[in-house]
């Protein structure tokens, strides 16, 4: 399985207490450098659902998305 976060105003970062065989790795972009790591396909896997996003609405309002996500209703 593979998980992606974004955290917002994050202040620091404590020791990681891994699993057996766990990785994950933890580096700062802003929004419009994750889009562009998106775009030029320079993750390790793909992010389908930012990817759709991308499609369907544009970088702009994903840039607002990421950065007020308090303005939008999320239905599962």
């Amino acid at each position: 399985m593979r998980y992606f976060f974004v955290a917002k105003h994050m202040l620091s970062q404590t020791e990681k207490n891994l699993d057996s065989g766990e990785k994950n790795s933890v580096f700062e972009v802003t929004i419009s450098e994750f889009i562009q790591l998106i775009r030029n396909d320079e993750l390790h896997y793909n992010i389908p659902c930012i990817e759709k996003m991308l499609l369907k609405y544009g970088d702009e309002k994903v840039v607002d998305l990421f950065n007020n996500p308090e303005n939008y209703i999320f239905e599962e």
